[in-house]
């Protein structure tokens, strides 16, 4: 929908655009076998999935003139390594935090792209309040039912300021 500039996402013509990568997906394999690839590829690695996200935010961005929230992406608390994972050069979680870096830090002077916490969120409810093992084995749904109510909340923060349908007042 984004790279068709014919698509029924331009026709609509929303004004706020939330995007949720889920980071398993977006890094396919490089997330269950980061080791497979040393320390350099894994940089590279890095760098083209920033490129990419950073093309496809652009290209709707040019093209429309709505807000876009985007998800960055949550911080695995797992790790194959378990305890030496800190001890790995460029490791599965040093990556991950630097593609949230380069991503904020790539959004910091845009006025139409900001960037929605995951990582955050997570610490703040709780992985498990969260998530449901159960439903993401049987319907790969990341969320729980919970944390869809609450991602929905916290969602709700973005679209007053966004929209611009704020109001302050100063009572004397």
């Amino acid at each position: 929908e984004i790279l068709n500039p014919k698509s029924g996402l331009y026709s609509f013509k929303p004004g706020i655009i939330f995007i949720l990568l889920n980071v398993e997906s977006f890094m396919h394999d490089f997330m269950f076998f980061p080791y497979r690839i040393n320390a350099d590829r894994r940089k590279e690695l890095i760098n083209e999935r920033f490129e990419e996200i950073k093309n496809i935010l652009n290209r709707l961005t040019e093209n429309t003139d709505v807000k876009v929230v985007f998800n960055n992406f949550l911080v695995p608390y797992y790790s194959s390594r378990g305890i030496i994972e800190n001890k790995q050069e460029y490791g599965l979680r040093q990556s991950i935090r630097t593609l949230n870096n380069m991503l904020e830090s790539f959004t910091l002077n845009s006025s139409k792209i900001f960037i929605f916490d995951l990582d955050i969120f997570f610490t703040q409810f709780g992985h498990k309040n969260l998530t449901d093992p159960k439903m993401d084995y049987l319907a790969d749904l990341k969320l729980s039912h919970k944390g869809l109510i609450e991602i929905a909340h916290a969602y709700s923060h973005y679209l007053l300021p966004l929209t611009g349908k704020n109001r302050k007042c100063l009572v004397l």
